[in-house]
């Protein structure tokens, strides 16, 4: 089917906090195109901030870098996006996603992000299943 639909929520534990658990889900191509925008936004403007030389250095730094589902993605979108609940006393919302500390906001990031992003093997497939489930 290719509709993300409640039954995509996977709970995964926090491999940093024994005990501690997130579900999340899959984002949509709405959600993506969102998160990508943003992340897109702000690149441009912080391109802005610098000249041409620096901007190439840049360029040339980040193509050696391997390719991550998350790249090019506005990581708090995805976040509020993606974490549809936790372990945690405290309710999810957009507030307490934003006090998560970093490691573990950038665990879960990258959790809902191979969850979401189709790589070009899977579109070549035709299907895109689940990444990383537990």
């Amino acid at each position: 089917m290719g509709l993300v639909a409640e039954t995509a929520i996977q709970k995964v534990d926090v491999p940093h906090e024994d005990g501690e658990w997130f579900e999340i889900a899959p984002l949509s191509w709405a959600e993506l195109e969102t998160a990508r925008r943003l992340k897109t936004d702000d690149a441009i403007k912080t391109a802005a901030m610098f000249d041409a030389e620096t901007l190439r250095g840049m360029q040339t730094t980040s193509e050696a870098a391997p390719a991550s589902p998350s790249d090019g993605l506005d990581m708090a979108s995805v976040l509020e996006a993606g974490i549809k609940r936790w372990s945690y006393s405290d309710p999810v919302s957009p507030e307490n996603i934003k006090r998560l500390d970093e490691p573990t906001a950038m665990w879960a990031f990258e959790q809902i992000a191979q969850r979401s992003v189709v790589s070009q093997d899977e579109q070549k497939n035709g299907a895109a299943p689940l990444k990383g489930h537990t």
